[in-house]
């Protein structure tokens, strides 16, 4: 890939602008927002135009959390530029086992309670495991997203390994590890495509940290609202300057900056 010049944009026109409001300082305005967002996005979690640090979050129940964050934007004033900070909130999917989002899923308090897995509790795990992604815990590899569940469990979901037939549950305990739960049913982390499918068992499965719940439920939204002391809805003053700060220090203009 060839990166090529463009354009150069002059920060001049900030100058001028002071002495001719109708000088479109536009372009210069958005320049710096790149730039001051770049250097967020490499150290935060980026969730359109707001940043997360992810940590001290408030833990929600189902395996979700609440973290907070800001969002930031160049603004001229007078005669000098600023950076407008505004606090964020919103929920992600904790990074934990993926057990923490398939016990709510299925209604139940622990592995022990759950035997047989309906067809009904087949359709709402699918639901929420869905899209959400996860990295392995029995071996290094990517982060992988969920397309489906499996209509057998661990134990009953077979497989080809040259030439003969075996279950899941079998394969990871001669290749990997035991399973402590083959009755549980298998996630899709393959395609799908039916000839792509890649069966990996839920407990090897950690959810992938940095990914927002875009469906907030009655519980989950109850739970935020019924405690608006403990919450620190406020980020102080100085946690906010202290996460934007490394961005000041990238806009190198003629006017100050505060």
């Amino acid at each position: 890939m060839k990166i090529k010049l463009d354009e150069t944009i002059s920060t001049s026109s900030l100058a001028d602008y002071y002495n001719n409001p109708d000088v479109n300082v536009r372009p210069v305005l958005q320049a710096l927002d790149v730039v001051a967002r770049h250097l967020g996005a490499q150290h935060l979690t980026n969730v359109g135009r707001n940043f997360f640090s992810m940590r001290n979050p408030y833990p929600l129940k189902g395996g979700k959390e609440l973290c907070w964050g800001y969002r930031q934007a160049v603004r001229v004033a007078d005669r000098k530029l600023m950076m407008n900070v505004d606090q964020a909130a919103k929920a992600f999917y904790a990074s934990k086992e993926l057990m923490g989002l398939v016990l709510p899923a299925l209604n139940a308090r622990s592995v022990a309670n759950i035997r047989d897995v309906s067809d009904v509790d087949k359709k709402n795990l699918d639901r929420a495991l869905r899209k959400i992604k996860v990295v392995l815990t029995h071996r290094k590899d990517r982060k992988r997203a969920i397309f489906g569940v499996s209509e057998q469990p661990a134990n009953q979901t077979m497989l080809k390994v040259k030439g003969d037939d075996m279950s899941v549950a079998d394969y990871f305990s001669k290749r990997y590890v035991t399973l402590t739960y083959p009755q549980l049913p298998l996630v899709n982390v393959g395609s799908k495509r039916s000839n792509k499918k890649t069966w990996l068992p839920i407990e090897l499965c950690e959810v992938a940290s940095g990914q927002r719940c875009v469906k907030i439920n009655e519980v989950d939204f109850a739970e935020i609202t019924e405690r608006p002391v403990s919450l620190p809805v406020l980020v102080s003053k100085r946690s906010l300057v202290r996460s934007v700060k490394p961005a000041l220090r990238t806009i190198r203009t003629r006017l100050p900056l505060e």
